[in-house]
């Protein structure tokens, strides 16, 4: 197969999204090429990427037209967000906020959170206002291959049989060409996927006649498949048979913020372990594995979306079960979601705005910074995107080249180089 040379690449997306790599691997582009000719294929750090096919490729544009990441778009993002007063609340605006839970305590022992996007999609589809949910299941794999996919569940025990939290970039376009004109679906990704969404249900011919309820899972950022694999390896678990990593085991813990990271195959457990303990928590602060994309992304609570939830940490991880914080921009919806099987109470604005404030204003306080500035700039090393852009940069490139031990040996004196600088 062969591909087009850069000088007539000028309007697909590896003219702005690939060459940013800003790419998140969602696969929108490939479902809106006209000609079939974006294939997704993996890059040396498992990342899937499109290339174009130079036969198939008619140089259209309508990839880099609905792909969420150029860097054009992202800019513009940053703009708008940091246009209001407190940029860190955008997309706060004109919602009603909840703390809510599902009431089956033993589906939230199963759920990451609170159980609160799986019974919600279990009432919509019990009640005939969707035909599926379309949502993130665990994969059976060694290392070196994908340990999440994308699928579409449409019955309860599909939907309560693959609950996940996903720490890998999701490729939609396997279920996408799925999905059947006249019918309506609840989706649930990452704040860049449901913008994509958007625009590809409300404008794109060969899907704007498909229904959606659009569901974002409010993040900080998202990592490659490297973080699993990475995390096997320092407990020098055994790679002969495939596997799955449960990164969010509630299994006897004390609270919701002592979850398990809990690694198995078909036969056996490889490992369940506090993820204080097992690395997991440090790693994943400090960006190990970060997707360049998340470092720029402007929008941390999923403005686009119908409904949009997050783990509701601080004064109410308590419970070990967990609890979640839901925003509602849909009125109809809204009332939809006080009739499910959910326990809800009632959070105002400023309760809201202020949860998590660092991870908000990183991600959309500082986006102009981020998206305008070279990320060595003062402000960049001030608010943080340096360091873990390095930090991203470095595990992936030793990780993959050098294993697993000389990458941490490498990585911890990187991050004291990048102490000592901040002081100077």
């Amino acid at each position: 197969m062969s591909f087009k040379r850069k000088s007539i690449l000028n309007k697909t997306v590896k003219n702005s999204t690939l060459k940013n790599n800003l790419c998140i691997n969602c696969g929108i582009c490939k479902s809106v090429c006209p000609k079939s000719a974006v294939i997704l294929k993996p890059d040396k750090y498992g990342e899937y990427k499109p290339l174009i096919n130079q036969k198939d490729c008619i140089n259209c544009g309508i990839c880099t037209e609905y792909c969420p990441n150029t860097k054009e778009k992202m800019q513009k993002e940053a703009l708008k967000i940091t246009s209001i007063e407190e940029p860190h609340t955008f997309g706060l605006q004109n919602g009603s906020y909840y703390l809510a839970y599902g009431k089956d305590s033993s589906l939230r022992q199963k759920c990451c959170s609170g159980g609160v996007v799986t019974e919600f999609a279990k009432y919509l589809l019990k009640t005939g206002r969707i035909q599926a949910m379309v949502h993130v299941e665990r994969l059976w794999a060694n290392k070196g291959s994908l340990h999440y996919g994308a699928r579409i569940s449409n019955t309860i025990e599909d939907i309560e049989n693959n609950v996940s939290s996903a720490y890998q970039p999701i490729d939609f376009s396997g279920v996408l060409k799925e999905l059947k004109s006249g019918e309506t679906y609840f989706i649930t990704g990452t704040p860049c996927i449901i913008r994509g969404m958007r625009k590809l249900f409300s404008e794109n011919e060969k899907f704007k006649n498909i229904k959606v309820i659009l569901c974002a899972l409010i993040c900080s950022h998202n990592t490659n498949s490297q973080i699993a694999d990475y995390l096997f390896d320092s407990h020098n678990l055994d790679d002969s048979e495939c596997w799955q990593i449960n990164t969010r085991n509630k299994d006897n813990i004390p609270d919701a913020n002592n979850y398990n990271n809990h690694f198995y195959t078909k036969k056996i457990d490889l490992l369940k372990m506090n993820r204080n303990k097992s690395g997991w928590t440090q790693i994943w602060r400090s960006h190990y594995f970060a997707m360049n994309a998340c470092l720029y992304c402007s929008d941390f609570w999923g403005y686009e979306a119908d409904i949009s939830v997050k783990d509701a940490w601080g004064q109410w991880s308590v419970d070990p079960l967990g609890k979640s914080i839901v925003i509602l921009r849909n009125k109809e919806l809204e009332q939809v979601f006080l009739n499910s099987n959910i326990e809800v109470e009632k959070l105002n604005y400023e309760v809201i705005k202020e949860h998590q404030k660092p991870t908000p204003v990183f991600k959309q306080t500082n986006a102009k910074n981020k998206n305008f500035k070279t990320f060595f700039s003062k402000s960049n090393r001030k608010n943080g995107l340096f360091r873990y852009k390095v930090i991203s940069n470095c595990s992936k490139f030793f990780y993959n080249y050098l294993g697993l031990k000389l990458t941490q040996k490498i990585i911890r004196q990187v991050e004291k180089l990048i102490d000592i600088g901040e002081k100077l």
